[in-house]
């Protein structure tokens, strides 16, 4: 499959490993996709943090899967859409909502 955006950069088995370190209170599922869940304290809060998840989505122009469930928590899943694989970019949004995520709270 042709790469869409030459600033992709899909990781190799050893990037994937190394992950543990660099995003440790995220998943990594089958080597393909990351996840986190995250608790917050209420409806609103959850709404919030996922509008706050946008706006840095859009500026990187790359944007996770978010699944609000239990009233409060969210499901946060990230991976390349186009090339269906975990990419430098999908690191860079994780970073991203976990510095945001140590200020929001």
């Amino acid at each position: 499959m042709e790469q869409k955006n030459e600033n992709y950069k899909k990781l190799s088995d050893l990037d994937i490993n190394l992950l543990y370190d660099i995003l440790s209170e995220w998943e990594v599922v089958e080597r393909k996709y990351i996840y986190k869940i995250i608790t917050l304290s209420s409806f609103s809060e959850a709404v919030n943090f996922v509008k706050k998840i946008a706006k840095i989505s859009d500026k990187i122009n790359h944007h996770p899967d978010i699944e609000i469930y239990d009233y409060k928590k969210l499901k946060i899943k990230i991976y390349t859409h186009e090339l269906n694989c975990l990419t430098n970019k999908d690191i860079e949004l994780a970073k991203k909502i976990d510095e945001s995520e140590n200020n929001f709270k």
